[in-house]
């Protein structure tokens, strides 16, 4: 029963990813290097500026996630008003991604929505703060 409702739940994530409200989220389906988490416990997870970690969203509805030594990935959908829903990420499981990785693909499941400003894309969490990523162009 809980596979059946995972394959329905990623198949309607697909249908409905980055084409359903192209003019919010037109920017949203690119590469974005994770930078900051902006939250009360981020002290508790720096990030190595030697390691980009990488989020890709595709047009296709599925996300990447480049980690210091893991990769993951997954399906999203976004919805009117920045609404954003990604479901938690399946990961390689090698050893020793720091601690800003791990917590980078613990968090992203409970993203909520995203603010674009610029170059900067926001994922927001609720009651946490948010994840800040830059575009890599």
């Amino acid at each position: 029963m809980k596979t059946s409702f995972l394959s329905i739940l990623i198949l309607l994530l697909t249908l409905t990813s980055c084409k359903e409200d192209e003019d919010s989220i037109n920017n949203l389906c690119q590469t974005w290097e994770a930078k900051n988490f902006m939250s009360l416990e981020s002290v508790a997870y720096p990030k190595n500026e030697n390691k980009p970690i990488l989020v890709t969203f595709r047009k296709d509805g599925t996300y990447s996630l480049k980690l210091d030594i893991n990769n993951c990935g997954g399906a999203f959908t976004s919805g009117n008003d920045n609404q954003l829903l990604i479901v938690s990420p399946a990961c390689t499981e090698a050893c020793c991604d720091s601690k800003f990785s791990e917590k980078l693909a613990l968090t992203i499941s409970r993203v909520t929505s995203f603010d674009i400003e610029g170059k900067t894309l926001k994922l927001n969490v609720p009651q946490w703060g948010y994840i800040e990523l830059e575009l890599v162009e």
